[in-house]
């Protein structure tokens, strides 16, 4: 048998593999949900006495098993995975994530070996799918905040109206997961379930600010923690809040049309040395060859890649501006 066939037949086999990963993953997925569903019905009916409310409302499980979730929860970095999985939106195991990107990074790998690609090119594409996980529920975590901080006022507003109407402040946090548009719908709706399940009311903010991940939800709870303690006029701090809420986002707003200059700097410059290179790669192929075939040409554009982001990451971190 020929030495493309060989290698057709082994991207083949490594194909079909992450594949079936991808498809055991979303039945596993699946199958969980409907376990918890049914340990939730046999709850309510009394078949298990043992079982808690917080086993009965959720499970924070890190992996699929007691065992993987322990091993888990024994590395900080995948707490702050897990995390950012959730403010995301998605619903996750960061162990089942993370099996994933190790299939695709060995299955990378391999195809790396078979085509005899430089030492450190396969370290690199190895890297690759964790790099492009964390900057897909990044880049997902950033746009759903953005969406809840557009709605929250009009949710706070929508709550002070309940308060002063006579109604409780459950009864407002009813109104805003059914008037109010996804996804600050379904963070209340899921604050909601946490309180009919028993859960008390401070867990049930610390949840949720916690969830939403954004300064402002934390000033809500807050506001709404030392008012049930405290006692005061609620609609009032709400009103206030909404405001400040307000004025805060119009900052923003304000803040990134003066810097729209300076980020759009920034990607040019960003992407300045991968446009000329692929300008290069096209127009004289001969030009870059002796890179390539230099016995430390793999360690040099390695080096050069390596600083390239180390420079994204420094244009990056001055032109987000905190306030």
């Amino acid at each position: 048998m020929s030495a493309p066939v060989i290698v057709a037949v082994l991207v083949g086999i490594a194909c079909f593999t992450l594949i079936q990963g991808l498809f055991f993953l979303a039945r596993g997925s699946s199958s969980e949900r409907r376990r918890l569903v049914r340990r939730r019905l046999d709850d309510v009916k009394g078949r298990t006495k043992e079982a808690g409310a917080g086993d009965l409302l959720l499970d924070r499980r890190l992996g699929s098993s007691d065992r993987a979730d322990r091993l888990l929860r024994a590395i900080p970095q995948v707490l702050e995975f897990q995390h950012l999985i959730n403010s995301a939106g998605f619903r996750y195991r960061a162990g089942n994530i993370l099996g994933l990107i190790i299939v695709t990074s060995l299955v990378l790998a391999m195809v790396g070996v078979l085509f005899e690609w430089a030492p450190m090119t396969i370290v690199i594409i190895m890297v690759l799918p964790l790099v492009g996980a964390v900057m897909f529920f990044r880049a997902r975590a950033s746009a759903r905040q953005e969406k809840i901080l557009e709605q929250l006022p009009d949710a706070l507003d929508l709550i002070a109206r309940s308060v002063r109407a006579g109604y409780a402040f459950a009864g407002g946090f009813q109104m805003v997961a059914d008037e109010m548009p996804d996804p600050l719908a379904s963070e209340f709706k899921r604050a909601l379930e946490e309180r009919n399940f028993g859960a008390g009311l401070r867990e049930v903010m610390e949840n949720l600010s916690e969830r939403i991940d954004l300064m402002e939800s934390r000033l809500f709870s807050t506001a709404v923690l030392v008012q049930a303690e405290s006692g005061g006029n609620l609609a009032e701090v709400l009103d206030n809040l909404a405001m400040m809420i307000r004025e805060r986002f119009r900052l923003r707003g304000k803040v990134r049309t003066l810097s729209a200059e300076g980020r759009l700097s920034a990607v040019f410059l960003i992407a300045l040395p991968c446009l000329l290179l692929i300008w290069l790669w096209w127009a004289n192929p001969d030009y870059l060859r002796p890179i390539f075939e230099w016995q430390y040409g793999a360690a040099f554009i390695g080096g050069v890649v390596f600083w390239v982001l180390v420079g994204i990451l420094w244009i990056w971190r001055i032109i987000q501006i905190k306030f």
